[in-house]
């Protein structure tokens, strides 16, 4: 995360997450799992998302307004942020997205969103 004041009453910020390590859902009494040679849980994609905001403050006498906007997924990274399955790639399979069959019920992660905030302090 980086963060920034360019002035007093106005700040930028960006944070870059990196996601590794993810496997599809999986319940340890699962029919594939009590096979001694199962494959195991299905390993998804890595992916990085870059997140950035930027605020502004207006102070007043003795109060503050402050104004905020946030924008996630900058670049609309495309992935997939879990999978409620776990089929394996095999000799059937037609096609995939980064390794992990088609077949599979994933749910995707959020394209490009944003919000904006405001705020009255008094």
């Amino acid at each position: 995360m980086v963060d920034y004041e360019i002035t007093n009453a106005l700040g930028v910020d960006a944070g870059l997450r990196y996601f590794d390590n993810l496997y599809a859902d999986f319940a340890p009494n699962d029919q594939e799992f009590l096979n001694p040679d199962n494959k195991g849980a299905v390993e998804l994609p890595n992916y990085t998302v870059v997140d950035a905001g930027i605020d502004y403050r207006f102070s007043f006498d003795k109060s503050d307004l402050f104004l905020r906007l946030n924008v996630n997924n900058i670049f609309d990274e495309e992935y997939i942020s879990e999978s409620l399955t776990n089929i394996h790639t095999d000799s059937n399979t037609e096609n995939t997205y980064q390794g992990v069959d088609y077949r599979n019920s994933v749910n995707w992660g959020f394209g490009t969103t944003w919000n904006f905030s405001v705020s009255y302090n008094f």
